[in-house]
């Protein structure tokens, strides 16, 4: 075996480790980019829940104040809202969050429509 084909053997040999060395830095830097993001949804998630219970809360404000939404137990109004988000074509299924988040919108707008309606007919009356 001559130098020649030695000296190739080992330019071959480093030219792998090299190859294999920027492959394992290109993983490294992608699953960074991937943990960042898992983070960053993380994030998020939680401040759609924090949202969500405000509005949660919000709702169940507006209903416990209007006699139109007052029923007889809570079993009642768990199952209202059930129905409303499941028969509404407007709620999206992409997600519970996001489901959630549009019944509770969808909601505030038929309470606001209703007061302004209730406004309109004792307006009306005067």
């Amino acid at each position: 075996m001559s130098s020649d084909d030695g000296d190739l053997e080992n330019q071959a040999e480093v030219e792998e480790k090299t190859r294999l060395i920027n492959q394992v830095l290109e993983l490294q830097h992608t699953l960074e980019d991937l943990s960042s993001r898992v983070d960053a949804v993380k994030e998020e998630n939680l401040k759609l829940k924090s949202e969500n219970q405000v509005l949660g809360q919000y709702i169940e404000n507006l209903m416990s104040a209007s006699s139109v939404f007052q029923t007889t137990d809570t079993k009642s109004k768990r199952k209202f809202v059930s129905n409303f988000t499941s028969q509404d074509p407007d709620i999206p299924t992409a997600g519970p969050q996001q489901a959630h988040r549009c019944a509770v919108l969808k909601a505030i707008q038929l309470h606001s429509d209703w007061t302004a309606c209730q406004n309109d007919k004792a307006n009306n009356r005067q």
